[in-house]
């Protein structure tokens, strides 16, 4: 029994220690691969940090450079449950993960928030986020859309499925009521040009051209323009007490780019 539990204890540690993991910080944020800026490390840090100082959510970004031949699932799971993200009792920890060289990524969320994250809004966010941006080399943007669609979605403001667009009017609808409209429109003009016609002793396709003239010339649409703004800044976020104890089940999705 004893030399069960012996090597137990060994395959723990070879596995600890074949698994190299990023060494634990008091922050965020860890771009291990040198994709971002100071600048742009820095602002993801702040807005992670006002959001975890004012809703006990821990959301923790980590690019590393590989993921020496470890799946993309399995090396997020274990580094976010060593790390424990998020609050004990709670567990509304999430882990976004990006390796380089095998451009893969991965979100691995915490029980509490599973209800939210779901493994299909995770997906989308992936998709329509960071894959296309990083794609392109834009590792911040694609990482600060990311972040925002997760906070829309623990707000209850981003579903997993695109809203259907809405149908409006049907086409064949308005076909016919154009239709219609131009009949009318048709037949109040004739009935004038037929009028003048008369009145004047001219030729009825005279007195319809003469018509259409003076309708045309009775006025011009006008043509508005409107635009809008964008608003931005950035601020030193609050200070970063370390990760709470949350624990992790496997939820989440992948992807790669």
């Amino acid at each position: 029994m004893k030399n069960v539990l012996s090597f137990l204890l060994l395959f723990g540690v070879w596995i600890s220690q074949g698994q190299n993991f990023p060494t634990k910080e008091q922050k965020l944020v860890y771009d291990l691969a040198g994709v971002m800026t100071n600048s742009e490390t820095a602002q993801l840090e702040t807005k992670l940090r006002y959001y975890n100082d004012s809703t006990s959510t821990q959301i923790s970004i980590v690019i590393i450079p590989t993921l020496d031949g470890y799946e993309v699932s399995d090396y997020a799971n274990r580094l976010a449950r060593e790390w424990k993200i998020g609050q004990k009792g709670q567990n509304n920890g999430l882990l976004v993960l990006a390796a380089l060289k095998e451009r893969k990524i991965r979100f691995e969320v915490g029980y509490g928030l599973e209800g939210v994250i779901t493994d299909a809004i995770s997906k989308r966010i992936i998709e329509e986020a960071l894959k296309p941006n990083f794609k392109a080399g834009n590792y911040y943007q694609g990482l600060d859309e990311g972040i925002s669609k997760v906070i829309l979605a623990l707000r209850g403001e981003y579903k997993a499925e695109k809203h259907k667009k809405d149908k409006g009017f049907p086409v064949s609808a308005l076909i016919i009521f154009i239709g219609f409209l131009a009949f009318v429109l048709f037949l109040s003009s004739g009935k004038q040009a037929n009028s003048i016609a008369k009145n004047n002793n001219i030729p009825f396709w005279l007195a319809w051209s003469l018509l259409n003239s003076m309708t045309n010339n009775r006025g011009r649409w006008n043509d508005f323009s409107g635009g809008g703004g964008s608003f931005g800044g950035g601020s030193s976020g609050p200070d970063f007490g370390g990760f709470g104890g949350g624990d992790f089940g496997g939820g989440g999705a992948s992807g790669d780019w």
